[in-house]
């Protein structure tokens, strides 16, 4: 541990900041007299449906980071020019992304990058290069901020993930769906199996034993309609919540957001926002309950009975004024047009 913090202390790590001071420096002065041209989101955040007042919003292609002639990369690279581009880990870390990111950076210095880091508390590998390359980075876990922030000083947040699998309008008009479905008093929760954590891949095994909805997942989910995922979730009164470390979840506003009831680990009770949430439309459980949460699974549907209809209308509506992804891109533009002197609008 003493050799890894004296890592972070080289001086390089400060060349670098000075390097980024000096790119920072130029795009504040570009900004004076440019407004952005337009927003690009990454491929990922497809699902969001963020649109800004007064600035023209598209998505780049889900392989736009990769290899290609030169004529092809010069005109990607126009296309970025005076313009805003908010990406997240995966629209870099997948595919070619990681090799050819940083060429575009270089290629775009009248383009202020900003960086959404969904996994900086565990995709270790990836996260510092996202630091190092982002004009401003934005880490949504609290883990590892320390040593992130040696790799870029602009860094701002962490900016906790909403649900970004369903756009608000498309939530806000399944409503009458949510308040109509049969719902099993039995939690669903699928998670994808990570062989680097073992702890909560032994908790699936465990509460898979008790309950058939709580089981690994597979990469078919993504493949899958946002209606069909939509209908898998208001198919349950509860979801089961257990973290890779103790981050805080997408699922648990994904649930909130289809008017269900997360159960969630009691070391994230407290976390800002956990907190938050009424407690009447949350459920905790303990170590021990891991090995029997039949009595956790009847709390949470006790929870979702006793608030009936009113009780799903308004967790949904909750989730969706406080955690939705449109919510933390609207705080991350904000970040940035502190930082950059950005005027939007005409």
């Amino acid at each position: 541990m003493a050799q890894m913090h004296a890592a972070f202390q080289e001086d390089a790590l400060f060349q670098l900041a000075a390097v980024k001071s000096r790119r920072v420096q130029a795009l504040c002065q570009r900004f004076q007299s440019v407004r952005p041209r337009k927003l690009w989101l990454g491929a990922h955040l497809k699902n969001i449906g963020f649109a800004p007042d007064g600035l023209a919003t598209e998505h780049l292609p889900s392989d736009f980071f990769r290899a290609e002639d030169a004529t092809t990369r010069q005109q990607k690279v126009d296309s970025l020019e005076d313009c805003i581009v908010l990406l997240n880990n995966n629209d870099i870390g997948k595919g070619e992304g990681v090799a050819q990111f940083p060429d575009f950076v270089e290629r775009c210095p009248h383009t202020v990058f900003l960086i959404w880091d969904l996994d900086n508390h565990h995709w270790l590998q990836l996260s510092p290069m996202l630091a190092a390359f982002a004009d401003l980075y934005i880490p949504t876990h609290s883990e590892n901020l320390y040593f992130l922030s040696r790799y870029n000083w602009n860094i701002a947040g962490p900016v906790a993930c909403g649900t970004i699998q369903w756009t608000r309008e498309f939530l806000t008009h399944s409503l009458p769906q949510m308040l109509q479905a049969e719902r099993s008093d039995q939690p669903l929760g699928m998670h994808f199996y990570y062989p680097q954590f073992p702890f909560r891949n032994r908790s699936v095994v465990t509460l898979r034993q008790h309950f058939a909805r709580v089981d690994f997942s597979s990469a078919e989910f993504h493949q899958r309609s946002e209606a069909e995922r939509f209908a898998e979730w208001c198919a349950h009164q509860s979801h089961w919540v257990i973290p890779v470390l103790n981050d805080v979840p997408i699922r648990i506003f994904d649930a909130l957001s289809t008017g269900g009831i997360p159960i969630v680990p009691a070391s994230l009770r407290y976390l800002f926002s956990v907190g938050q949430i009424p407690r009447d439309w949350i459920v905790f459980y303990d170590p021990e309950e891991l090995l029997r949460p039949e009595s956790v699974a009847r709390r949470a549907s006790a929870a979702f009975m006793e608030g009936g209809a009113q009780g799903i209308v308004a967790r949904h509506r909750y989730a969706l004024e406080n955690h939705h992804g449109e919510n933390s891109l609207a705080r991350i533009l904000a970040f940035a047009v502190d930082r950059f002197g950005l005027r939007l609008g005409a």
